[in-house]
């Protein structure tokens, strides 16, 4: 009876935690919102800072609406050869694609569903783990701290999701590595590695862990992790070639590989130090203005980077315990971090794009610290974070200087609507087949009174349920505006472009203060 009474007492406190983890992302959400003054309920998602969200959003809608979008997503008038798609791997957007598909897709789903997908993923990460008190305390503690938190959940940013994928990842690993029989384990593993390495071909080095924890098993552990990185990195590929579209550039500099591959290993060598050289110092300006104005980018770099080093000296270290046995799951972490760190300067080259690819590694990084072992280093490591992340709030962090979340935007509203009255006055609508006819050319920047201004992405979200958005250079545009393959064309009102157009005779569709459409004349 006393045993019965025991269980029933640990299944209960099991599932008040898992309750604490599903609703504190949502708690965080409205906590956060509230003391930038603001609510949860009124956040416009066409009102972001980052125009990547017009892209994520416009593609998931085309995609539930019709099974693929009916016009092109591209780069200057760039398409992929199948699925008509940008250029990131679709499978990164394909959890909001099945919320879309089941609950609608609307301005407001893609925060909705990135708040249920983390809670989700904290919540399951608890029942697999099956953390104390005190270590679930400390990962609220420390996600409550970090201010990037909350304004990637309330993003059309992909990261979110990500994040849930590597939750549950981690959680599966420290569970797996306290198990006996941990096959299992190792074949979730193996299958959550193989879904990121899809997402992001880096990730590739999380499928040596449930190799490791096959090791008794030799051959075996061999076979499956490299048939498991062949799926990842080839079906990576795979997608890359056949669905996502050529980006202005190339998204990662390959000088060094082909240096090596064509023989050539000290001009490789040479090309490595000088690309260190001039990208690092881009990477640590970031990081300074974390500690001087709390940028975001730079509150991520330094976050994951001590969190690499701390949770690499916790994989060094001989514990015992309930996580006595992870060291490989945390060393794992600390070589992964490292990598990517190597990546983002030799082959990304771009701090700003490398801040968001770190910040799925800090949530990472934060629930592997928290749910290790309770000790004096994990004390004083998750000390010397809070108290990081102190600084960077007091810093200026709660307010981000980078991009922010999309607050309430009446006047943006308004324009939409308004928009989506004239598209259908106009008669702008998708046709049945799918290419250019369906496709507006959005021209990212253009001159105006000898003065370079963005064209307003905000309102291309009033365009119609399928329609692709294909976004080019201004100057691209000049040099082929009377062969460009588009139906539509939006660019900076009073432009130069907005003036060649109309002297080639287009049909305006509408005007505003920022932007002007037209039709092209066939």
């Amino acid at each position: 009876m006393t045993q019965k009474k025991e269980k029933k007492k640990v299944n209960i406190a099991l599932i008040g935690k898992a309750a604490a983890a599903f609703a504190f992302p949502w708690l965080l959400a409205l906590l956060y919102c509230a003391i930038r003054g603001t609510s949860v309920f009124t956040l416009f998602t066409p009102a972001a800072g980052n125009n990547d969200c017009l892209f994520y959003y416009k593609l998931v809608e085309g995609i539930t609406s019709f099974g693929l979008p009916r016009g092109y997503f591209g780069f200057n008038e760039s398409h992929a050869l199948f699925g008509t798609l940008a250029a990131w791997s679709p499978v990164i957007f394909i959890p909001w694609v099945i919320w879309g598909l089941v609950f609608g897709w609307k301005f407001g789903s893609v925060i909705v569903s990135n708040l249920f997908f983390f809670a989700a993923a904290l919540c399951a990460a608890v029942v697999i783990v099956r953390p104390k008190w005190k270590n679930l305390g400390v990962l609220f503690a420390l996600l409550l701290a970090f201010p990037s938190i909350p304004i990637h959940l309330l993003n059309a940013l992909p990261e979110a999701v990500i994040a849930s994928f590597m939750i549950l990842f981690f959680a599966l690993a420290l569970r797996g590595a306290q198990e006996s029989k941990n096959t299992p384990y190792a074949v979730f593993l193996y299958a959550l590695g193989i879904l990121l390495t899809l997402m992001r071909p880096y990730m590739v080095v999380l499928l040596f862990l449930p190799g490791f924890m096959l090791r008794k098993k030799k051959a075996p552990a061999v076979i499956f992790t490299v048939l498991a990185a062949a799926l990842g990195l080839g079906g990576n590929a795979f997608i890359g070639h056949f669905f996502t579209s050529a980006y202005f550039e190339p998204l990662y500099d390959l000088t060094a590989v082909k240096l090596l591959l064509g023989g050539k290993i000290i001009d490789a060598v040479k090309y490595v130090k000088n690309t260190v050289w001039w990208v690092t110092p881009g990477i640590a300006d970031y990081m300074k203005r974390a500690f001087t104005m709390g940028l975001t980018a730079g509150t991520q770099y330094v976050v994951t980077l001590f969190l690499m080093a701390a949770v690499f000296v916790l994989g060094l270290s001989n514990r015992t315990g309930q996580y006595g046995k992870t060291k490989a799951v945390n060393l794992t972490f600390a070589v992964q971090v490292f990598l990517l760190f190597l990546a983002i300067i030799v082959f990304l080259q771009k701090a700003n794009e490398g801040g968001r690819h770190f910040w799925v590694f800090a949530v990472a990084g934060i629930l592997l610290l928290s749910f290790n072992e309770w000790g004096r280093k994990t004390v004083i490591e998750e000390g010397i974070l809070l108290i990081l992340l102190g600084v960077f709030l007091m810093r200026g962090s709660l307010v981000p200087t980078d991009y922010d979340i999309p607050m309430k935007n009446d006047k943006l509203r308004a324009e939409i609507s308004a928009w989506e009255e004239v598209f259908q006055e106009k008669g702008v609508e998708v046709s049945d087949s799918q290419g250019y006819d369906n496709t507006v050319i959005w021209v990212l920047t253009d001159q105006k009174d000898g003065e370079s201004e963005v064209t307003a992405f905000g309102e291309l979200f009033a365009l119609p349920k399928g329609m692709g958005i294909n976004c080019c250079l201004s100057d691209y545009v000049k040099g082929n505006i009377s062969s460009l393959k588009c139906r539509y064309l939006a660019t900076v009102s009073g432009g130069d472009i907005d003036k060649m157009c109309a002297k080639l005779g287009f049909e305006e569709i509408g005007r505003s203060a920022d932007v002007v459409f037209y039709k092209r004349a066939d």
